[in-house]
This record gives C-alpha cells, sequence and structure tokens, in this order.
C-alpha cells in the first residue's frame, strides 16, 4: 500500500432478530443423545407433574372412600382427580334445554367467579405446591427471617400479621385522599368508620340503648420490641387519625373504650407479655384485665352497676397451641421452628357449676370478632368458655348476651344482629348497652357497610287464640306447645360407639335441646333452633359432655326447652335416656318423664294445621320426605355465592359461605318464598372444599335450621351474599346428597 492511498474503513454488518435466531438454530448441531435428553425432559415437564398429580390425588380418594360413612352428612368421595370437577361448571343438558332466548343461554356460561375459585382450588391442591412450598418457606423463615405475603417473622419466635402492621405504618384512616382511594378500589366499599358507627349509634337510641365502641389495640401495638427489637420497647405507636376517630365519637355521644392504656399498664405492672406468640390474639390475661376494665367502664359511664354478688366463679385450664399466623406461614407440620405455646385461661362457670351461656335477657350485648371468640370458640383451638364475653359477663357478675363472628368485624356482627332481628330474633329486647368490639386495623382496611336494622321484628304468621272454656289462663304462665318428643334408642350403649335419635316437633319461637342429669344439671347443649312457623328439630347424641368425654353410666333426661317469638317460655319437655357401658349393668330407669300437657279444651298454637290446609306466611305446601330419608331436604339452584378467602390469606383456618339456592323443590318442610341462604364449608383447616358450589348448578342438600348450629358454627368466620334482601331469606345449614 502507498503512502499516499487511502486505507478503506470495514463497516460491522447488523442483522435482524430473526436472522440471528435463524443463524443459531439452522447451523447448531445436536447429537443424538442431546436431542433425546432435551425432549426426554420437556416431555417429562409437561407430562409429568399432571401423571404425578393423577397418581397422588387417586391414592388419597381411595383412603377418602375406605374412611366415607353413609352418615357422615357429606357425599361419598369419587376416585377422579380434582381436574375432572370442571366439567361440573358447565351447564347440564336439562338446563341447556331449558334454556329461552339469548340472556337464557349467556347466564348457562360459567361465571368468572366460579372459574376463579376452581382455578385457586387447583393451585393449593397441586403436588408442586403441597410438595414445595412447605420446605421453602421454612427455609426462608428459618435462615433468612423472612415471612410471607400475610406475616412478618420478629424476634424470639414471635410472629406478627402484616395488617396488624400496616395500620401503623400507613396514612391516617380518616385522610380524605385515603378514603377517596379505598372506595374506588378493585372492590366497592364504604371506608368511613366514624359514618357507620354514628348511623348505629342513632338506630340504637331510638330504641333507648347506649353503644359502647371498642377498638382492640393489635399486637404490633402492645409488643413492638417482639418486632423490631428492645429499642421499641414502651414504644407509643398509633395511627395518626385514631385521635380524630374518637373525638368525634365522642362529641357525638357514643362511648368510646379504647383498652391501649389498660394494656400498657398491665404490660409495665407485670412485665409480662400479653399477646399469643405466633398468634394475632391476645392471651387469657389480657383479655380478663381488659374485660373487668370495661366492667368498670360501664358501671361508670353507662350506670350499667355490677350485680351485688356475682352468679360466675373461674375455673382454671391449660391449653396448648400453635398460632394462626404460624398456620398462614404455611410450614411443614414437623416443622419445630416455632413452637406451640401453653397459657391458663380461666372458663366462666355459674355457681351450680354449668358452663357459661350467653342469656338473651341480660342488658348487654356484646358484638364482637375473633379478639371475642379466642378461648371461647372450640374451632379456633385455644379452649371454650373462656372468651371476652364470658369474662365481661364475670365482670358485671351476671348474664350478657353475644353476636360474635370471625372476621369482618367492622360489619359481620351488625349484619347478623339485623339479619336475626329480621326473622323476629330480638337481640335488642331489654338491652340498656350494646358493646361492639372490633380490631383496630378494621378502622383502616375494613369495609363499614351501612346496615339499616329493622325498626321492629316482623309479625309472625296468625295464631289461633287459645279458647278456654272454664278456668282462663294466665297470659304470662308457659305452655307447652312441643309435640312427638322421641329418643331412640332409650339406652345408649358407650361400648358400642353408638347414638341416639332425638326428634321433637316444636312451634314458632327459639327452641333448645340439652341433655341433662338425673338432678337437672346441663351434659351437653345439642341443637337449637329459630323459626317462625312449625318445624321438626332432629338430632343425635353419642354420648358425650361439652368437652368431647363420655359421660359416666346412670341416668339421663333428654330436655326440650325454648320461647315463643314474643318472648313468653314454653314448659320444657322431657324424655328419660339409659346410658350403660357394656357388661355395666344399666341402671333402672326411672318412671316416664310426661310433658306437662296444655289446657284441656285448647288447641296449642304450635300445632300442624291439617293435611291439605295451605300452610300460612307465603310458604308453599310440600311432599313429606321419602320413606327411607330423615328431616328437611331440598334441590335447587345456586344462583350468587361469595368468594371463599385464599387459605393463609386469612388468620383463620376455617370459612362458611353462604350460598343463595332458587328454584327450590322441597321434602319434609316448608321455606318462605322462593329463595333461601344456605351455609355450607368453604374452607377447613386452611383447605379449600368448596370446589362443588358453583354458581347455575342445581344440588340437593340436607337442611337444618341455621339457628339450631348457630351455637356450633356461628361464631366461624362467614363469608355471606351482597344482596341485602339475603337478610330477610330464610337460613340453613346445609349438607350435599
Amino acid at each position: 500500500m502507498s503512502e499516499t492511498e487511502t486505507p478503506k474503513v470495514t463497516r460491522r454488518q447488523h442483522i435482524t432478530r430473526e436472522e440471528e435466531a435463524d443463524r443459531c438454530l439452522n447451523h447448531t448441531v445436536y447429537s443424538h443423545g442431546s436431542q433425546f435428553m432435551a425432549v426426554f425432559f420437556f416431555l417429562l415437564v409437561v407430562f409429568g407433574v399432571p401423571l404425578a398429580q393423577h397418581v397422588v390425588e387417586i391414592r388419597q380418594n381411595m383412603a377418602k372412600q375406605a374412611e366415607w360413612s353413609p352418615t357422615s352428612g357429606q357425599p361419598k368421595p369419587g376416585l377422579a382427580p380434582q381436574i375432572y370437577d370442571v366439567f361440573g361448571l358447565l351447564p347440564s343438558g336439562d338446563k341447556i334445554k331449558q334454556a329461552k332466548g339469548f340472556w337464557g343461554y349467556w347466564d348457562l356460561i360459567p361465571s368468572m367467579e366460579s372459574i376463579s375459585s376452581f382455578e385457586t382450588s387447583l393451585k393449593e391442591n397441586s403436588v408442586l405446591t403441597t410438595s414445595l412450598l412447605s420446605p421453602t418457606q421454612l427455609l426462608m423463615s428459618s435462615l433468612l427471617g423472612a415471612g410471607n405475603e400475610k406475616a412478618y417473622v420478629g424476634k424470639d419466635g414471635w410472629l406478627f400479621y402484616r395488617p396488624d402492621v400496616e395500620y401503623l405504618t400507613t396514612p391516617g384512616f380518616l385522610e380524605p385522599s385515603r378514603l377517596k382511594d379505598r372506595s374506588h378500589g378493585a372492590t366497592e366499599i364504604q371506608p368511613d368508620p366514624v359514618k357507620a358507627i354514628l348511623d348505629f349509634k342513632d338506630q340504637l337510641e331510638k330504641r333507648g340503648i347506649q353503644l359502647v365502641v371498642m377498638p382492640m389495640s393489635t399486637k404490633p401495638m402492645i409488643q413492638p420490641e417482639k418486632l423490631v427489637g428492645p429499642s421499641a420497647e414502651g414504644a407509643n405507636l398509633q395511627n395518626d387519625s385514631f385521635a380524630q376517630f374518637q373525638s368525634t365519637l365522642e362529641s357525638k355521644g357514643v362511648h368510646v373504650f379504647d383498652p391501649t392504656s389498660a394494656l400498657r399498664e398491665l404490660k409495665a405492672s407485670k412485665g409480662s407479655n400479653l399477646y399469643l406468640q405466633s398468634d394475632t390474639h391476645w392471651g387469657p390475661d389480657a383479655m380478663h384485665e381488659v374485660a373487668m376494665k370495661l366492667g368498670e367502664f360501664l358501671d361508670k359511664s353507662c350506670g350499667l352497676h355490677p350485680a351485688t354478688q356475682n352468679a360466675f366463679d373461674l375455673k382454671p385450664e391449660q391449653i396448648t397451641n400453635l398460632g394462626d399466623i404460624a398456620e398462614m406461614l404455611k410450614l411443614p407440620k414437623d416443622q419445630n421452628l416455632f413452637a406451640k405455646q401453653t397459657v391458663t385461661i380461666q372458663k366462666v362457670v355459674g355457681k351450680d357449676g354449668r358452663t357459661w351461656a350467653p342469656d338473651r335477657s341480660g342488658e348487654v350485648l356484646l358484638l364482637g370478632d375473633s379478639f371475642s371468640n379466642i378461648f371461647s370458640l372450640e374451632g379456633m383451638a385455644w379452649g371454650s368458655s373462656a372468651g371476652f364475653a364470658e369474662h365481661l359477663s364475670y365482670a358485671v357478675g351476671k348474664g350478657i348476651d353475644k353476636i360474635v363472628i370471625n372476621a369482618g368485624g367492622s360489619f359481620a356482627s351488625r349484619r347478623e344482629l339485623a339479619r336475626q332481628l329480621a326473622h323476629g330474633v330480638d337481640h335488642l329486647a331489654n338491652k340498656r348497652v350494646v358493646v361492639y368490639e372490633f380490631s383496630m386495623r378494621d378502622l383502616a382496611q375494613g369495609d363499614w357497610k351501612m346496615i339499616k336494622l329493622p325498626e321492629a321484628p316482623p309479625r309472625v304468621r296468625p295464631v289461633e287464640p287459645i279458647k278456654v272454656p272454664v278456668t282462663p289462663i294466665n297470659p304470662t304462665a308457659p305452655v307447652t306447645l312441643f309435640r312427638d318428643l322421641k329418643v331412640e334408642p332409650s339406652t345408649l350403649d358407650l361400648s358400642k360407639h353408638d347414638n341416639v335419635k332425638i326428634t321433637v316437633s316444636a312451634p314458632p319461637g327459639n327452641m333448645q335441646i340439652s341433655i341433662v342429669t338425673a338432678d337437672g344439671k346441663t351434659v351437653r347443649k345439642l341443637s337449637g333452633s329459630g323459626s317462625t312457623v312449625d318445624h321438626v328439630i332432629t338430632d343425635r347424641w353419642d354420648g358425650k359432655d361439652v368437652q368431647g368425654r363420655l359421660v359416666a353410666v346412670g341416668n339421663y333426661q333428654v330436655k326440650v326447652d325454648g320461647e315463643r317469638p314474643d318472648h313468653s317460655p314454653i314448659v320444657p319437655v322431657l324424655a328419660n335416656l339409659v346410658v350403660s357401658n357394656g357388661n355395666t349393668k344399666p341402671p333402672v330407669a326411672p318412671p316416664p318423664v310426661n310433658p306437662v300437657p296444655p289446657t284441656q279444651g285448647t288447641k296449642p298454637a304450635g300445632t300442624t294445621p291439617p293435611t291439605g290446609t295451605k300452610p300460612p306466611g307465603g310458604t308453599t305446601p310440600v311432599a313429606p320426605p321419602k320413606a327411607n330419608e330423615e328431616g328437611m331436604f331440598v334441590t335447587g339452584r345456586i344462583a350468587s355465592r361469595p368468594v371463599t378467602p385464599k387459605p393463609g390469606s386469612v388468620p383463620y383456618k376455617d370459612c362458611l359461605i353462604a350460598l343463595q339456592l332458587t328454584d327450590l323443590k322441597v321434602t319434609g318442610g316448608t321455606v318462605k318464598g322462593q329463595n333461601i341462604v344456605v351455609y355450607v364449608w368453604g374452607m377447613k383447616d386452611n383447605k379449600l372444599v368448596d370446589g362443588a358450589y358453583s354458581v347455575g348448578q342445581t344440588l340437593r342438600f340436607k337442611l337444618a335450621p341455621w339457628a339450631s348450629v348457630e351455637s356450633k358454627y356461628g361464631g366461624y368466620n362467614r363469608q355471606e351474599l351482597e344482596s341485602d334482601d339475603a337478610l330477610s331469606w330464610d337460613a340453613f345449614w346445609g349438607e350435599i346428597k
């Protein structure tokens, strides 16, 4: 090259991504072994997981079939894996034939809620989720101190519920921008607690009832040092809007009882931990202290003086359990990172030894959430008969009434009060004070629905007046209206693990079946019922007391008592029952107990109308049950249902869901109107169990009046129907048949 020659510039040639991919794919050589391995692992990923899922589920279903009993109240488990339940979302051939017009066919399309619920259930029960999630979470929590989307890992084995922490770290819940953001979220809610509480107070005031609001302090407010370390000891933590919330309510005549100062004083004086280590809730000592302080507050601020002689005693009992936050971490069952905690609860019992029960005639009604249910609801596994309602009753020395439901403290208990009032169960009768307890986190995160209470209980169906030809009846005297009390068999052999069937016909009102000893002490309460029409109560007793222990051999009685919708009492009816145990000779049964008959010549108001007459109150006559069936059955279509919470997303492992059932065909009883509410399990032990309940499906249920099982299931977290019309529909507990 000459010195004067200009060098050529070499330019880089740019190619497109498509060209680059073409070069790589078309010029890459794979060996036969590499090709085989690539195909093998691809097919393993695509087909291996579903095949493994099939094998695991079929084996599990075979085990469930072996354990299943026809008397369990649940349908017989099938062998097919859950994925094939997707066909249950599709309409049946009969439904397709019955559909008319465009919208008729449109309604047959599975809803987004049912599809989403089905997908969530598949994910939660998948082999990968159940086999990998728990050990991965255990590794992250033990090595990194990491929680998950619902839990923080604190110090010394303590756990904290994330929404409790967010209540303290987010902007004030009454700030206009905050209220606006929450009201326009993904789900439309009413975010202002002040507005809802003042409306509730005005409704109670018209009935001459005072309202006491008790926002329950959250765990990080009282135990901050267990979350961030010793430097936080004694920190005064609170949401920025709480002072405004309290002052506004008090200026409008609402009594506000804030337990925070009482808890901090107790902690300073005793130096003990007041909350459960791995649970969202308070410990028994903190709960008792707050109950006693609230009793003093009711005396000073509301004029509700305690009884001169306390009707109750305290009975200590030790309970060991793992908290709900640890359950939300979804750790392996055999994990030892977070240990079970043992606490001593104080059970509240009457002077006669009977366990505490709500007193409808009491002057106080407690509306509460899980802070009131802990140590009271057996399903929470922290004991029973030792909750906040029981200890508040002990503090005032007399009985109180309660409506307590896990979760939804911002509206659930108020809604349930309205529902029961609409059905003639008046929890506000004779009340002077309503105590409204809810978690403080609900102030910033709850849906403060505006719930209107009925002005007065609805009229029940007309009752034929009692005609007494000779002697007038004292209008306040009890009247026997129960009929056909049967106990079959009359002897219960505990060695055979058998049970007895109890059946009784009951009139409109609230009734209770109990097992009592020969001297009248209650061993166990079974079914209760509440209805505005004649109905039949059926239950079984397995020979166990309220603690789940077999009773002693001896003579017992089945007792049925109750009150009419106007609160007039009904004479109890009794039937004898002998309990034996194999070779142990049964005791000699006492003479049969006969119920007091109604006055001669009268017709009890609860008497069933003659065959062929039309039942009053808008009900529809129905066919009797089949010869081999007992109780009330309904076949109906699911018109709507709420979404079940994702397991592990709430601090409760059990949840009920409400189904709106329509197109009803009833046997063995009557229902009012064209719609009913049927409660079923939606989540049990942190596992979804509601895959069978899809909108549009037609199912058959065995029903029990909700009031008859409310004492057993009423305290659990419940996902309710959105429609306010549901408050007036008859409610039942349902089991698929």
